[in-house]
């Protein structure tokens, strides 16, 4: 018997370094950017809303911290990448953490008696606005990365019948 190395053990046998990890990092950096896009969407929109229907703009900066909360959100939740969830667990995971997300900011505002800075019109609708474009945007990148065979890994599923 020979020894095997550890370089050995992470190849795969065409000889190419294990693609799991390169796979894995490509698709939390496809899924961030896919959420990082819905949410900006969503706040812009959602400002542009408000202007639209109250003839004032109403710029609230803190809604753009909302997206790196949701980064560690989604990390924590096991949604950075989402390989073997369903898409129902997925849309409740999604609804759940944006819930926690903008019932935090809205307690924050609440307490730290800022809500007057803020437009209860603008925030309701970013907050529908992620729910309606997070599970979209989010679908169309896992479609994508399909389309181009990157994500997830090749698995082999060994059995009888």
């Amino acid at each position: 018997m020979t020894a095997v190395s550890q370089t050995d053990a992470f190849a795969s046998a065409e000889g190419r370094p294990f693609p799991y990890f390169n796979r894995l990092w490509l698709n939390i950096l496809a899924l961030a950017l896919a959420d990082g896009i819905a949410l900006s969407c969503a706040i812009g929109l959602g400002e542009w809303i408000r202007a639209w229907i109250r003839g004032e703009a109403m710029t609230m900066g803190w809604s753009w911290g909302i997206i790196p909360i949701w980064w560690l959100g989604a990390a924590s939740m096991r949604m950075m990448p989402d390989w073997g969830i369903g898409p129902v667990e997925h849309l409740r995971r999604i609804v759940t953490l944006l819930t926690i997300i903008f019932g935090g900011v809205a307690a924050v505002l609440f307490l730290s008696k800022i809500g007057t800075m803020a437009s209860r019109l603008t925030y309701t609708a970013i907050f529908l606005l992620s729910v309606l474009l997070v599970p979209l945007v989010r679908v169309w990148m896992k479609d994508e990365l399909l389309r181009i065979r990157k994500w997830g890994v090749p698995v082999v599923v060994y059995g009888s019948d």
